[in-house]
Formats: C-alpha cells, sequence, structure tokens
C-alpha cells in the first residue's frame, strides 16, 4: 500500500467521522420539520392513550355488570326453584285426600276390625309429582306413567310391580313397610 493510498483511506475516514459527528449532534427538536412532526405523534399518542384508557374502563364496567348479571341469574335460578319446590308442595297438599279411620268396633262375624289405623287415598293427577311423593315416601302406593318407571327401578327404595289389569282403576296395600302414620 502506498502512501498516497494511505492518506486517501485516512481523509476518508476523517471525513465519514465528521459527517457521523455532525448528523448525530444534530437534535430533532432543532428542525422545525422534525419538530412539527414530533408534536404531531405526541398528540397522536396521547390520544391513543386517552382512547386506549376509555376503552378498558368501558370494557372493566361491561365486565361489572356481566358478573352482576350472573349474580342475578344464579339468584333466580335459586328463587325458580324453590318457587317449584313449593307449588308441588302446595299441590300435594291441595291434592284431593280422603281419609279413613279404624273401626275398633267393627263386628268379628264380618272379619273383625281391620289391622290399619287408618287409610288416606291421596289423588295427584301430575305424573312427577306423584313420583316425588313415592320417593319421598309421602306414599306408599301409586300408579306411576310407564315414562317413570326405569327412573323408579333406579331408586332402591321402591318396587315396581307389573300386572295385568282388567280394570282402569286398582287399589293395593303396601303391607311390608312401617310407615309413621298418624295414631287415630
Amino acid at each position: 500500500m502506498t502512501i498516497t493510498t494511505l492518506l486517501a483511506c485516512l481523509l476518508a475516514l476523517g471525513v465519514g467521522f465528521a459527517i457521523g459527528a455532525v448528523w448525530r449532534s444534530r437534535k430533532p427538536a432543532a428542525d422545525p420539520a422534525m419538530r412539527d412532526a414530533l408534536g404531531v405523534t405526541q398528540v397522536r399518542i396521547g390520544a391513543l392513550e386517552a382512547e386506549l384508557n376509555a376503552r378498558l374502563s368501558e370494557r372493566d364496567a361491561l365486565r361489572d355488570e356481566r358478573n352482576l348479571l350472573r349474580t342475578r341469574v344464579e339468584s333466580d335460578a335459586a328463587t325458580i326453584a324453590t318457587a317449584r319446590a313449593e307449588a308441588a308442595e302446595a299441590l300435594r297438599a291441595r291434592a284431593e285426600t280422603e281419609s279413613f279411620v279404624r273401626n275398633a268396633q267393627f263386628p268379628a262375624t264380618l272379619g273383625g276390625p281391620p289391622s290399619l289405623r287408618g287409610l288416606t287415598i291421596a289423588v295427584v293427577d301430575e305424573a312427577t309429582t306423584k313420583f316425588a311423593g313415592l320417593a319421598s315416601g309421602e306414599l306408599d302406593m301409586a300408579g306411576i306413567s310407564p315414562q317413570m318407571v326405569p327412573l323408579a327401578r333406579r331408586d332402591r327404595t321402591l318396587e315396581v310391580l307389573t300386572y295385568p289389569v282388567l280394570f282402569s282403576s286398582a287399589l293395593f296395600f303396601n303391607t311390608t313397610r312401617l310407615t309413621t302414620a298418624p295414631s287415630w
């Protein structure tokens, strides 16, 4: 490498460093065009941050409203379940019933007094209410709809009996189950 080439390289390097130093020392605020662009950008950033904060607040408000609605739905579901249970209980209470009491002086010639202390017959037309009465032990015996048979067979406290019926109604007694019937 000749001395001229070396000097040319050094000169180019020196000029390059000088240009870089001038470029780096130039502040954006010193240039009016850069200052305007920076101001517009900062205003735009401020507007975007304000919009972001507004949307986040709206999201939080919607989240709070959703949680409030969930709470109301759960409360309403509990209220509905309670109302249904009360309606079923009222239906059972309003069911037509007839009670018969044992006559201790029933003549021995006709078989003597019955072994039952009493008998109450309840007319329950609603199939699910009737089944609920059986499952809870409120009813000792009832005719159930064919749709309830699989459900009754899964309940170990119930026994499903099938039989040929010649008449449209029948009366059966559960003589094996102890009950806490009121004493008459």
